[in-house]
Parts: C-alpha cells; sequence; structure tokens
C-alpha cells in the first residue's frame, strides 16, 4: 500500500446478501484521493475484472461489494480441509 493510503481492512457481508458476498466501504479512501466515496467506488468497479473466483463486482452508494463464485469457494474449502486433515 502506498503512504498513507487505508488499507481494506473493513471487509464485512454486505447488510443484503443480493448485493454480493463482502463489501468495503470507500470513506478511508476519501481524504487520501480526495473525492467522494461513492466516486471511488464507482471508479473502483470499473477497473476491476472478473476471475476464476471472483464473479464480478457492484458499487452501492460508497461501497464495492464483491460477488464469489460459490464452485470456487466451495473447492478452496475443500483443497484446505484436505490439506488440515494430512497435517494431523
Amino acid at each position: 500500500a502506498q503512504k498513507g493510503w487505508p488499507t481494506l481492512s473493513g471487509l464485512t457481508p454486505p447488510p443484503n446478501p443480493d448485493m454480493g458476498d463482502l463489501g468495503f466501504p470507500c470513506f478511508p479512501f476519501a481524504r487520501v484521493a480526495r473525492m467522494a466515496p461513492v466516486q471511488i467506488a464507482q471508479e473502483l468497479v470499473g477497473q476491476l475484472e472478473a476471475d476464476s473466483l471472483i464473479a464480478g463486482f457492484s458499487a452501492e452508494g460508497p461501497y464495492v461489494n464483491i460477488q464469489f463464485r460459490p464452485q470456487a469457494v466451495a473447492s478452496i474449502v475443500v483443497q484446505e480441509a484436505l490439506y488440515q486433515q494430512l497435517q494431523q
């Protein structure tokens, strides 16, 4: 992270599950970026790309929400559980 930039420590589930699986507020970035949190969220969503784990991103007001691909998440959980089982 660049000096002075906040981290993404505010990741939380959105209040409405239809919004996504995780979200983070853009308020902490407003002072450093000198932009409104709503504008920051919209710009971030425009620059982020889906991949094999993440199905997409959406801006809901000053929040960026993340939608995961359920099958990819399940695969990671199963792999981690099997790995932990082998370590015992």
